[in-house]
């Protein structure tokens, strides 16, 4: 992936909660997480009011216009806002060579639950459990108003602050706005977090709501460490 690192720039973005044209002053830039498909960068951001804020940027390379859909559904999620959903800020684009770079603008989250469970080195207590459950299946209860499969839900794709006990889901470059007769590809969903249904290696046609639920089902059961997880109707994994 080219890599389009600048520790300080100045670009026009467009304001998602107005689709207006801001100017945006970059500073403090650095190379935050990387993945197959972008990079993502932390900073300070400086309006033409000269208010500043903690930002994370998130880069990629659209091919297509399937690699949009993640502004689309981020617009769609960000005309409700929810605290347990991470909130799109601002968006622009930027041309090198014969390519275009797509940047995403988002609010700044310092971890994500699987740097926070790795970093404080021990198993959750019930209390913490609970919390961090009740705020992802809230998050994913608000995603499914919108008709929109996640597909992606896993410690990684979950921001947390440590501090306030604040979760919110992230990363939705997986999602999907779903209908009653759209295929489930088998590859999509990390595969340690796959529900059984996707495990053959053909596309299935099935319930989004069901397939994302188990999702989550299988992250509680990492979290809280036994292995078992109770769902709504009583049944256990």
């Amino acid at each position: 992936m080219p890599n389009s690192y600048r520790s300080t720039d100045e670009v026009v973005a467009q304001c998602l909660s107005d689709n207006k044209n801001v100017h945006l002053n970059f500073s403090q830039m650095k190379l935050f997480a990387s993945g197959a498909f972008s990079n993502v960068y932390s900073g300070v951001a400086k309006t033409d009011s000269a208010h500043e804020m903690n930002i994370v940027i998130k880069k990629t390379w659209p091919r297509n216009k399937d690699s949009l859909l993640e502004v689309e559904i981020l617009r769609r999620l960000g005309k409700l806002k929810h605290k347990n959903v991470v909130r799109l800020l601002y968006s622009y684009t930027k041309k090198h060579e014969a390519r275009v770079c797509l940047s995403l603008i988002f609010e700044y989250v310092p971890l994500n639950l699987h740097q926070f469970l790795k970093e404080s080195n021990r198993r959750l207590d019930i209390l913490e459990v609970k919390m961090i459950t009740r705020q992802l299946f809230r998050g994913q209860y608000h995603i499914q108003k919108f008709r929109i499969c996640h597909r992606d839900i896993k410690p990684q794709n979950l921001l947390y602050n440590a501090d306030t006990g604040l979760l919110k889901i992230s990363d939705f470059g997986s999602s999907s706005i779903q209908n009653a007769s759209t295929p489930q590809a088998s590859y999509h969903v990390t595969r340690y977090y796959r529900p059984p249904e996707l495990l053959p290696a053909n596309s299935l046609r099935s319930n989004g709501k069901r397939i994302q639920c188990l999702s989550l089902a299988d992250l509680q059961a990492v979290k809280s460490g036994d292995g078992t997880v109770s769902l709504t109707d009583g049944e256990g994994l």
